[in-house]
């Protein structure tokens, strides 16, 4: 820097600039690069060492006066002028943050991702209410919280309309069409879905497709049989889990009972043991036309 941009540089650091922003460009044209700044301290030590702690002061300004996430020793009030001395709090993991923000963050709800919303409306579409969604149930974990929820029917109309379709009770239905609720859902543009099956249990958590699952349920599936078979037994476990009937530990169990379902009405395509034996007058080879009983008299009589 020559004589007069050092000049311009003190001045706006002692104006309250930080060195982003005379660095940067901020409210102005950039005077010079940070490595000039910094080459220009070395080569004029008296300078160097006003800019400096002229530097560090301003940067402790900016910090007080934009806040950050995570607050700093020196940070007086947070981003939304919120007194740290008041609310400032530390959790378990060291990280610190505005009491008063997060309350305000947590009354508002917050956001969340496309996943999570269209996990949120199978929920409805498999029988949950709004309080199953927001609270616990068993070993199932909540989905959202209850001021998420609101909000998220507030940006998605639809969300409200899937709940007021598959509501189970006219009760339910009423409570969002009263003039209270938070989306008003008008009767005569929705039509209400008659579900007559019985409501699946809220403990049982939404299913989610994973990577692998299509390979997992046919590992499940024996072997001997066929494949239209074990498509059939697959398809129908794939439904259970989507209708929110099974979770994913009950899957095995059942596969088991439709395994013996299809081994029941089907005697002559089952494995063959002394509970279901195979009728003498079936073929004795998958490939041949000789009967089970044609080689038991050849036997005996050769």
């Amino acid at each position: 820097m020559n004589a007069n941009e050092a000049h311009t540089f003190m001045t706006r650091l002692e104006s309250g600039d930080s060195l982003r922003m005379v660095v940067g460009g901020a409210n102005g044209t950039p005077i010079c690069s940070a490595e000039a700044f910094k080459k220009h301290c070395e080569l004029n030590p008296e300078w160097g060492a006003k800019a400096l702690g002229l530097v560090e002061h301003n940067r402790k300004l900016a910090d007080n006066r934009k806040g950050k996430k995570i607050y700093t020793e020196t940070s007086t009030h947070c981003r939304r002028g919120h007194v740290l001395a008041e609310t400032l709090i530390t959790d378990r993991r060291g990280r610190r943050y505005c009491r008063s923000c997060n309350h305000e963050t947590i009354r508002r709800g917050i956001e969340v991702t496309p996943a999570k919303i269209e996990e949120i409306k199978r929920a409805f579409i498999t029988g949950m209410s709004g309080t199953d969604i927001t609270s616990r149930a068993g070993n199932r974990k909540s989905i959202v919280s209850m001021p998420t929820l609101r909000r998220l029917k507030i940006e998605h109309p639809e969300i409200a309309q899937l709940q007021y379709q598959y509501a189970r009770t006219q009760q339910a239905r009423n409570t969002l069409t009263s003039s209270q609720a938070v989306v008003r859902i008008t009767p005569v543009i929705i039509k209400v879905l008659d579900v007559d099956t019985p409501r699946p249990s809220s403990e049982i958590e939404v299913y989610i497709p994973r990577a692998g699952d299509v390979e997992w349920l046919y590992s499940l599936t024996p072997r001997y049989l066929s494949r239209s078979a074990r498509d059939d037994i697959v398809n129908s476990t794939f439904l259970e889990l989507s209708e929110r009937r099974i979770d994913r530990a009950g899957v095995p169990a059942c596969v088991k009972t439709m395994v013996t379902a299809h081994n029941r009405d089907n005697p002559l395509k089952a494995y063959g043991d002394i509970r279901t034996p195979l009728p003498l007058d079936a073929p004795a080879y998958l490939d041949g036309t000789m009967s089970r009983v044609e080689i038991v008299s050849e036997s005996l009589w050769s």
